[in-house]
């Protein structure tokens, strides 16, 4: 699962896996918290991840950066029940 709020604040959680290799070919999979970590910062975006389940290091990453992009396709669409930015902010 990948969640992802454009929110101007960044934050970065991966829940869920541990890599059993240290490397998939030949990239070092401590990379793939590293990236997203910097994504995240650097896009100043609250980025979550939860591995449900998965065994085999290099289906877990094809997995996560898909969901990545999904997740980030879906927080970038105009929603047509909005006007404005949708914020709770000042409201709650």
């Amino acid at each position: 699962l990948c969640a992802v709020d454009l929110c101007g604040r960044p934050y970065f959680v991966m829940d869920g896996y541990d890599f059993h290799t240290p490397s998939v070919g030949a990239f070092d999979t401590q990379l793939v918290k590293e990236f997203f970590y910097s994504v995240s910062y650097a896009a100043a975006m609250n980025l979550h991840f939860r591995i449900l389940s998965g065994e085999n290091d290099h289906h877990v990453i094809e997995g996560m950066f898909k969901a990545f992009g999904k997740a980030l396709d879906m927080a970038t669409q105009k929603d047509p029940r909005y006007d404005d930015v949708p914020s709770t902010k000042g409201s709650l």
